[in-house]
């Protein structure tokens, strides 16, 4: 068995960003890099546990 990927598009409000994701059916969270993140303009909330990888 290999790794699967897919293409995902991200958005937050306007901004939008196409991105390969790795599939990971026992994973919690999805991740994507600090440079998307910061792309589409978002900011870490106190508490809500999600920050840039």
């Amino acid at each position: 068995m290999g790794l699967v990927f897919i293409e995902a598009s991200v958005q937050n409000n306007d901004k939008q960003k196409e991105i390969n994701m790795l599939v990971d059916s026992g994973a919690s969270y999805s991740l994507i890099t600090e440079a998307v993140w910061k792309q589409l303009g978002l900011k870490p909330k106190k508490g809500n546990g999600i920050r840039p990888c």
